[in-house]
């Protein structure tokens, strides 16, 4: 059996993002070690670059600051870097794609008929400038909504926001922390959450989302997907063969997670916000117009009626985007047969799922799913 190679993990392990990584960098190296895995922070990556110390193969490592990618360069160990906090750096990278993060949550303000829209940010971090960009560039691509406007998420600046805007707005946090700071500081200026303010934030960590009140609603990024990704990336470069890829590899986020800071559909229509809820409640027994109306005593034809003038579309087509919704979140996050799957998300059959799926992604299902897959 081979010597096992020494990978030193440099990570933050007080964030769900780095056990997450780290959780998938395990796996790898389970599957295809032997891998020695070596924790520690900066001060121990140092010491163990002296001469004399056990030798370090590799390593995978949140680069947080330019003088750890300087000492990463300067130690000559083939490194990964799992962060986008800094972007150009000459460190091959395995990163969520935070394009496709901001156009995501844009996405899902969208579907719950908000029409007001701002961005929390750090305009310092690069993931966070990303992620502001896919989420004014999907808000532009829409019909009828105000220009999203940009803040940074420090107290400050957040209270002259809140003071000029007329509620409700729907709000992006670049990320979790800066999402618990958007919730305190309308908690201080006496606005409700989510009627006066949607927010959601980025990482779905599980302190700071299910640990506070309200609890808060989050992208799920696909951080084991990550951690396993740059172990496979930096084992490519242990055997000294070419990468697949040039630049950075970049892993779609599987969805948002919602919890009280954003549950609320921004509809005036109240039988339209109603009937939203119905179908969403009762997704697996598959509703049709007629009986979502008779549960509200409605006619059909007043209901259809109220949908296009709210939202534009018919209630057989919000029905499938719930469903479209639920099935990939399912894809992403689960491990349920296609044929689970399509029960959970009111098709009749996997063959039903796969046809709509295809039909209104473009993608099959098995294709979505393999995205979050090793």
């Amino acid at each position: 059996m081979p010597a096992a190679r020494r990978i030193f993990v440099l990570l933050d392990f007080t964030v769900t993002h780095g056990r997450e990584v780290f959780h998938g960098i395990s796996a790898y190296a389970r599957a295809h070690g032997p891998w020695e895995l070596v924790l520690g922070g900066i001060d121990a990556l140092k010491a163990a670059a002296w001469p004399g110390s056990k030798p370090i193969h590799g390593l995978v490592a949140h680069v947080a600051t330019e003088a750890t990618a300087h000492l990463i360069k300067r130690s000559g160990i083939p490194a990964v870097n799992v962060s986008n906090l800094l972007t150009g750096l000459p460190i091959p990278q395995v990163v969520s794609d935070d394009r496709a993060v901001g156009r995501l949550v844009a996405e899902y303000f969208l579907d719950r008929g908000w029409r007001q829209f701002a961005f929390a940010g750090r305009p310092s971090h690069g993931y966070s400038s990303l992620r502001q960009a896919g989420f004014l560039e999907r808000l532009t691509e829409a019909v009828g909504t105000t220009a999203p406007a940009v803040v940074d998420s420090a107290p400050r600046s957040l209270r002259r926001f809140f003071r000029r805007v007329q509620p409700p707005v729907a709000v992006m946090a670049c990320n979790d922390p800066c999402a618990r700071i958007v919730i305190e500081t309308c908690g201080r200026m006496k606005l409700d959450i989510p009627g006066d303010v949607a927010v959601v934030g980025v990482d779905n960590d599980e302190i700071l989302c299910e640990g506070f009140e309200p609890r808060l609603s989050s992208v799920a990024l696909s951080t084991r997907i990550i951690g396993f990704r740059a172990a496979q990336l930096l084992g490519t470069m242990l055997r000294g063969d070419p990468p697949e890829a040039v630049g950075p590899i970049v892993v779609p986020p599987q969805g948002v997670i919602t919890r009280a800071s954003s549950d609320k559909l921004a509809v005036d229509d109240v039988q339209v916000a109603a009937a939203i809820r119905y179908i969403t409640d009762h997704l697996t027994e598959r509703p049709d117009v007629a009986r979502v109306a008779e549960a509200l005593a409605v006619s059909r034809r007043g209901l259809e009626r109220r949908f296009k003038k709210t939202l534009g579309r018919t209630p057989g087509s919000e029905f499938r985007r719930i469903q479209i919704a639920r099935a990939k979140f399912l894809l992403a996050g689960t491990d349920l047969s296609m044929a689970q799957t399509a029960a959970a998300s009111g098709f009749s059959s996997a063959k039903q799922l796969s046809e709509t799926f295809s039909r209104e992604t473009g993608t099959a299902p098995s294709d979505y799913r393999n995205q979050f897959r090793h």
